[in-house]
């Protein structure tokens, strides 16, 4: 029974760490892109689909990190090498995908490649500004939800 509820609790941690970690990475998109302003940033015509964008965006980058929180809910070692290793993984993970979005951006940019890269993040220095800001916040919330979901996790 004890192992049930831990069970439960650890899948409730990687899913509402994970469902953090994305709403962090829309705004944290959002946000450094310019997409809050009054001004809309070539090529989108209106600010939903600026908006839909940074979502789809944040959908495909938080996705492919949640190998790095999973770890981090499934690890039995100490808080501090947990977080780091935590947010280690999730910065990589969004800093390789920031560089092939680079990569696929400049060499086959199409309507096929859109979905995932969006040219807009991906393209001269846009991509420095997901490496720099974007990836950074978004472990940084993942590691803070995880530090109190593993306080929680381990209360009787």
């Amino acid at each position: 029974m004890r192992d049930d509820k831990a069970q439960a609790r650890r899948w409730l941690s990687i899913a509402g760490t994970w469902t953090v970690a994305f709403g962090v990475c829309a705004i944290s998109i959002s946000y450094f892109y310019g997409f809050l302003g009054p001004d809309v940033l070539f090529p989108f015509k209106t600010q939903p689909e600026e908006l839909m964008a940074a979502v789809r965006t944040a959908l495909v980058a938080t996705a492919i990190s949640v190998w790095a929180i999973w770890f981090g809910a499934k690890s039995r070692g100490g808080i501090p090498a947990i977080l780091l290793w935590t947010g280690l993984g999730i910065q990589a993970t969004l800093t390789l995908y920031s560089i092939l979005g680079l990569q696929i951006c400049i060499s086959i940019a199409s309507a096929n490649t859109e979905l995932f890269f969006s040219g807009t993040f991906f393209s001269e220095f846009n991509w420095l500004t997901f490496i720099f800001e974007v990836a950074p916040a978004t472990a940084l919330s993942a590691c803070l939800l995880l530090f109190i979901t593993a306080r929680w996790r381990s209360a009787p």
